[in-house]
């Protein structure tokens, strides 16, 4: 198990965590958008930072964050969206796709 290093984890471990980590399940429960993750603290984690990983970082990112799982058609703002970047490196993804509670 592997948890934040504070209530008020930095975008940089998050994204550390997506784009080098291996775990069976990241759960995120954080405000975001469609394409980003919003940290306590001043910084965002873009969907873009997963697609462009090199590895598969879990079998399945489930989020209770606002929108994250609102799959966006393209020419959307931002460019990849939470579901096609865990798609890209071959995970499932579960998030809401409406206003959420966290």
């Amino acid at each position: 198990m592997n948890v934040a290093p504070t209530t008020a984890w930095e975008a940089p471990w998050l994204r550390g965590q997506l784009t080098q980590g291996a775990w069976d399940l990241i759960s995120i429960s954080a405000h975001a958008r469609h394409d980003a993750f919003r940290s306590p603290q001043p910084g965002e984690v873009q969907a873009s930072d997963l697609a462009e990983a090199s590895n598969s970082p879990a079998a399945l990112l489930y989020s209770l964050g606002c929108q994250a799982g609102l799959n966006v058609p393209p020419g959307a703002p931002g460019e990849v969206d939470w579901p096609q970047a865990a798609a890209r490196r071959g995970m499932n993804f579960v998030g809401n796709t409406g206003w959420g509670t966290v």
